[in-house]
This record gives C-alpha cells, sequence and structure tokens, in this order.
C-alpha cells in the first residue's frame, strides 16, 4: 500500500472517532479478486482503490467517504462483491442501452464526462442509499477527461458530475469534508 493511501485511511479513523464513531475495517479481499474482475471488466482499477479493498473490503454500512454532486451526501465504502454486483446490474451495456441513459445537451453535463447515466466502463467505490448516489472510477472519459478520474451518478434529479482526478484525490478531498462538516452532516440525516 502506498505511503498517501496510508496516510488517508489513518487520517479517516481519526476523523471518525473524534465524532464518536468507530472505525472498523473489515477482512480484505483476496488479491486474486480484483484481477479476475479486471479481465470481466475489460479495464484496469485505480491501484489505490484495489488497496483499499485489499484493506478492507467494504465498510461494512459505515460511513467513510463524503461526496458532493448538487449537496454533500455521507457515503459507504461497498464490498467488492456489491461494487461488482452494481456495475453488473446493467449489462450487456448495448447500444440501446446507451440511447435510453444517455444525457441530454440541455443537462449540463460535464465535457470530461461521457453523456451517459451509466456506462460499461465506470465501477462503482462509494453508494449511499442502494447506490442511488453512486461514486465510479471511470475507466472511459471523453478526449478532456483523464483515465481514472472519479465521477459521481446521483438520481432524482438523474446527473453525473465531475469530483477528482483519481480515488487518492477523492479519498483527500473526502476526509476534508468528513473533517469539516461531519458534525453537521449527522445533525441533518
Amino acid at each position: 500500500m502506498k505511503n498517501e493511501l496510508h496516510i488517508e485511511i489513518e487520517r479517516l479513523a481519526r476523523i471518525l472517532e473524534a465524532n464518536g464513531r468507530e472505525f472498523a475495517p473489515v477482512a480484505g479481499v483476496d488479491p486474486e479478486k480484483p484481477a479476475a474482475a479486471e479481465a470481466r471488466l475489460g479495464f484496469a482499477l485505480d491501484e489505490d482503490l484495489k488497496a483499499l479493498w485489499l484493506f478492507s473490503d467494504g465498510s461494512d454500512n459505515a460511513y467513510w467517504f463524503s461526496v458532493f454532486s448538487d449537496e454533500q451526501t455521507l457515503c459507504t465504502f461497498p464490498s467488492f462483491d456489491e461494487a461488482l454486483a452494481q456495475w453488473a446490474m446493467f449489462l450487456p451495456y448495448d447500444a440501446r442501452h446507451y440511447e435510453e441513459w444517455r444525457l441530454f445537451p440541455e443537462d449540463h453535463r460535464d465535457p470530461r464526462i461521457q453523456p451517459v447515466l451509466i456506462h460499461r466502463n465506470w465501477f462503482p467505490c462509494a453508494e449511499f442509499n442502494g447506490f442511488s448516489t453512486s461514486v465510479q472510477f471511470d475507466a472511459d472519459p471523453t478526449d478532456k477527461g483523464r483515465f481514472g478520474q472519479i465521477i459521481v451518478y446521483q438520481h432524482d434529479p438523474d446527473a453525473v458530475y465531475f469530483v477528482a482526478e483519481n480515488f487518492l484525490e477523492f479519498f483527500r478531498m473526502s476526509n476534508d469534508r468528513l473533517d469539516a462538516h461531519l458534525r453537521e452532516m449527522d445533525s441533518q440525516s
């Protein structure tokens, strides 16, 4: 595990504990699981994201992340199997699928993100309310985006927003938000 990721994990633990929450990682996934999934996905996942799943296979429904779409939202870290099942829910990701789930120009999409609401090359890494808000690893950005950028899908109203250049940047930003606003977010939920 890279030192930067380890620092953010330790920081998350301190933030949660300072706010009366337990930081209780579970056993991590077998290293073979992400490798096998990547063959099925057709793209490689971010090394920091994989390392977090190797450290803990999800947050066991505890809020470990915060993301801002059109509002601040606390998110859990899904188990690897939950994330893979959510990704597979929309297979086969064919042309009919993309037409049904496309964004229209008036939806003000970010030019770094494909003009759809769900995509075969997006992989969930944080979620709220059964993936109605879903933070995603983007393996197919537009030519203005960057492979591995982090985006968020939000339901009602349906929209997709750019979040960060990579998973580690998302984790840092999330920790910044949690550190500044966790007590406030708790009082609103």
